[in-house]
């Protein structure tokens, strides 16, 4: 199932959306994406509302202004939601007795720049408790991504495939080869700059846009392409158990020389001996969880921690430009010290004695970054045989 989304986009000569920070690179600006005012506008059957999917306002917010919104001519109000640390915003619009067959249009009433209308999408969630695997992605190779799809079916009883498509030049083709348990969401978006996670919004609307659509009661698993969790013991298929959230911790695989022309993830079989402790992936209950970030998950839960790094970080790209500034080094210190002291001992993360996910570094288009190849080019020393790995050999054998 190909889905698409309605977005609201500003034209050339209207208003563009400020930066997050101003931690950015100048060469990166273009990326940026300062036009987009709605990713999606979905009307989700038996709940009565409307939701309205975009980036943060920002300075949107009076120029050109929040709009008046109607319907066949009557005014329908809205409250504004903004979460995942303020990187995403979610309208809601209550509504009675809707019936999206008849005119499914909304207008948008705006002070400063000419009205706009927007075709309203009708979905159905995926069942109560459902497992669904998402991710982005751009330009990958469709084996990989059913291997990929086919791994956390096999071993984690994952149902559904959520695949939000950046732009990939083979968009029909993939659409044909995918899993039937697929929905293919076009999500042109532009990604963002890749050196700046703070004003990056297309992959953080996709993680939020699967959570409040189709998995408003599932149990979501957040994963790139090149990743695959792996169970050392105990019941892979019951990880979460009664947890709202938990994390997992990486080892990386490095890309290897004289790889066949159809490689994929078995033909890998070693493994950095080192996990890496940041970058964290997870699995969640959607209903508990109330924004997303790739690597966080914003939860009922109140963690003045997390907040109180975000705020140091901000204070931080205030002063990136000066790399002098002892103001800058402090935040940078604290930041650091606070990061590695909570890391593991706040968040319900599992160690990688127990679990732990392989980042495959050779099963890229480096469409996020172009220092990834350099990075999976990198000879290692380190290297030791993964029991994963050896498995999925062993089944392709």
């Amino acid at each position: 199932m190909i889905y698409k989304p309605s977005p609201l986009i500003l034209n050339e000569n209207e208003p563009v959306r400020c930066l997050f920070s101003k931690k950015i690179r100048p060469e990166e600006i273009q990326l940026y994406d300062g036009k987009t005012y709605i990713f999606d506008a979905v009307y989700v059957n038996q709940e009565n509302t409307i939701s309205l999917f975009g980036p943060p306002i920002l300075n949107l917010k009076k120029e050109p202004g929040l709009p008046q919104i109607e319907h066949n001519g009557a005014d329908i109000p809205y409250s504004i939601k903004t979460t995942a640390l303020r990187r995403f915003t979610e309208w809601t619009l209550p509504v009675r007795n809707w019936d999206p067959a008849i005119n499914p249009v909304l207008d948008f009433r705006f002070k400063k720049i000419p009205d706009r209308s927007i075709q309203l999408n009708s979905v159905s969630p995926f069942p109560r408790g459902s497992r669904v695997l998402t991710a982005i992605q751009k330009n990958n190779e469709i084996r990989w991504i059913c291997d990929w799809f086919h791994h956390y079916k096999s071993r984690f009883d994952v149902e559904y495939l959520v695949l939000y498509d950046n732009g990939s030049e083979k968009f029909g083709e993939l659409s044909k080869e995918l899993p039937e348990q697929t929905i293919l969401v076009d999500w042109s978006f532009p990604y963002g700059p890749t050196f700046s996670h703070d004003n990056k919004f297309a992959q953080v609307g996709a993680l939020n846009h699967c959570r409040r659509v189709f998995g408003r009661d599932s149990i979501i698993f957040n994963f790139d392409i090149d990743e695959l969790l792996f169970v050392r013991n105990g019941d892979s298929k019951d990880i979460l158990g009664n947890k709202n959230v938990i994390y997992f911790s990486s080892f990386d695989v490095p890309q290897k020389e004289n790889l066949p022309e159809q490689y994929s993830f078995h033909s890998y079989e070693k493994r950095s001996n080192k996990p890496r402790y940041y970058a964290r992936k997870y699995i969640f209950k959607a209903s508990a969880a109330t924004g997303l970030l790739p690597h966080y998950v914003q939860t009922q839960h109140f963690r003045p921690w997390a907040y109180f790094i975000i705020f140091l970080r901000k204070l931080r790209n205030r002063n990136i430009n000066t790399k002098r500034n002892a103001k800058a080094f402090r935040v940078r210190f604290i930041s650091m010290l606070l990061r590695i002291l909570t890391n593991d001992r706040k968040e319900p993360s599992l160690s990688v004695e127990s679990a732990y996910f392989l980042h495959f570094l050779g099963i890229t288009t480096n469409w996020k970054s172009l220092s990834y190849r350099e990075t999976a080019q990198k000879k290692r020393k380190d290297l030791v045989d993964d029991p994963l790995l050896i498995a999925l050999k062993r089944e392709t054998s």
